[in-house]
């Protein structure tokens, strides 16, 4: 999971270009007119959110200038990809630490020739954290398998996170 960006970019690309080839063979007006022409396109993440109470739901528009990223190693991995691709283009930071964050030139893709704006959408469902703050505790709390409680309050979380992807689909802009 934590270097889950390539595999991410690389079928999200694919995906895109088999959408946009599908678009074109059909009748004006059979997709909605973001769909048909390829164009925005929105990459919805869904994710484990450490920092969340356990089952709830946090969405957030965009990369790590307009929400930490939080150390979340697979959400680090899928935006450098995209970046690296000049899919998602955003804010980088620059210098170390809490630097400062600067509108990144685009540029076209690097291996699939696509020029589009990405828009991401990260969704988070909260899983709580352990008491310990230790990197080891961490880990360990949330690579361990979920059982009774906490998969219940995750199951839970789903009717919200549909209500989020139904908006998104409908979101005007």
């Amino acid at each position: 999971m934590n270097i889950s960006g390539p595999k991410v970019v690389k079928n999200m690309t694919k995906w895109l270009s088999s959408r946009d080839a599908l678009a074109l063979d059909l009748p004006s007006g059979a997709l909605p007119v973001a769909a048909s022409t390829g164009y925005p396109a929105t990459l919805v993440i869904l994710h484990d959110e450490l920092e969340a109470p356990l089952g709830k739901v946090r969405v957030k528009r965009g990369g790590a200038e307009s929400a930490s990223l939080r150390g979340h190693r697979g959400l680090i991995s899928v935006l450098e990809t995209l970046r690296g691709k000049g899919l998602f283009h955003g804010m980088v930071k620059q210098g170390s630490g809490e630097g400062k964050w600067q509108a990144q030139g685009k540029k076209r893709g690097k291996d699939d020739g696509l020029a589009r704006e990405l828009d991401v959408l990260r969704v988070g469902v909260g899983i709580g954290r352990p008491v310990g703050r230790e990197k080891d505790a961490v880990a360990d709390y949330v690579l361990t398998k979920m059982e009774g409680r906490e998969l219940d309050a995750v199951n839970r979380a789903a009717g919200s996170v549909v209500d989020v992807l139904e908006e998104e689909i409908y979101r005007v802009g």
